[in-house]
């Protein structure tokens, strides 16, 4: 990988400003990845990685809509309700150390699985920005969800004792602004649950960063390490009380394993092109099987080094 650059906020030949910290304030970046049309710059002071300049609000919501309204999505989204409600019930595990009762509100609760399990125990609330999911939650499972963002939703001051927030921090074009909203509308000693990925992670390191699945871009427009999360939840008045990074054996492997090329290059469409196909789709199968025992020691060990793919953090409103 090219040598990273440093850039400060002085305007360049062409006229254009250079970024400054969308956490901090910094201004000296450094330029840490092209991809198509879009630079991430990465914050000397507190690492936050970030899209500069960051695209339109009018075709971000555009994205969105078309990605998380798509009958693609919703099919992956519910093709892995099994793992998803395993994820979630260890998640309420852990929240129920810290908190047994009160008021929840997911925040970009999706189809609302980890709100309908929440709710045997909880008050629950959600908000969730695509319609559809929010549609779906409210009619087929009862919820009670709010459309729209966070901000429109125009909740109470000091009105919940848990917040949970999965895979959402990375989507926000103001993450201090997000924080400020959560810290208004938290209780005093409520607690807030945090999943976002890991820039930092051995995954994103060996893949490049341009081949980890969890870049994204530009739907995800920051990117967090264990270190930067804390820096923003410090500048929040949370106090962090538990910290890990960990992911799903398959997720890494299958992000970093080149793809196996069993049967050349065929006519697409053709019958050979499909035999290659699935016989390339079998050795995959094949090696992970055969390197999962021998990955998984080692997995355990690289995530508690704070290099997994994925950051969970547990906060207390001060």
């Amino acid at each position: 990988m090219r040598a990273l650059k440093t850039v400060d906020r002085k305007q360049s030949g062409s006229g254009v400003d250079r970024p400054r910290c969308v956490l901090c304030g910094a201004v000296r970046c450094k330029l840490f990845l092209t991809i198509d049309e879009y630079q991430l710059f990465r914050c000397r002071e507190c690492q936050l990685v970030f899209v500069y300049p960051q695209p339109p609000k009018s075709k971000l919501e555009q994205l969105r809509a078309d990605l998380y309204g798509s009958n693609g999505y919703r099919e992956m989204y519910f093709s892995s309700s099994d793992r998803l409600r395993r994820r979630f019930g260890r998640c309420l595990k852990e929240i129920a150390k810290y908190k047994t009762n009160g008021k929840l509100l997911d925040v970009g609760c999706s189809y609302g699985f980890f709100l309908e399990m929440a709710a045997g125990t909880w008050e629950a609330y959600g908000v969730e920005s695509c319609e559809e999911s929010a549609d779906y939650a409210r009619q087929q499972l009862g919820l009670n969800v709010s459309a729209g963002t966070l901000d429109s939703a125009k909740l109470p001051d000091r009105f919940f004792d848990v917040i949970t927030m999965w895979d959402v921090l990375e989507h926000q074009s103001s993450v201090k602004g997000m924080m400020q909203e959560v810290a208004r509308i938290l209780k005093d000693g409520g607690l807030l649950f945090i999943q976002c990925p890991n820039i930092d992670s051995l995954m994103a390191k060996l893949t490049r960063y341009k081949g980890w699945g969890w870049l994204c871009v530009p739907d995800h427009l920051v990117h967090f390490s264990p270190q930067s999360l804390i820096d923003l939840l410090q500048r929040s008045d949370l106090e962090v009380m538990r910290i890990r990074t960990w992911e799903p054996l398959s997720e890494f492997l299958d992000n970093v394993l080149p793809s196996p090329n069993l049967g050349g290059r065929f006519r697409a469409g053709s019958k050979l092109s499909h035999l290659s196909f699935l016989s390339n789709m079998v050795a995959r199968k094949a090696l992970l099987s055969l390197l999962t025992p021998i990955a998984w020691p080692l997995q355990r060990l690289w995530c508690s080094l704070g290099q997994g793919g994925l950051i969970q953090v547990y906060a207390v409103k001060a």
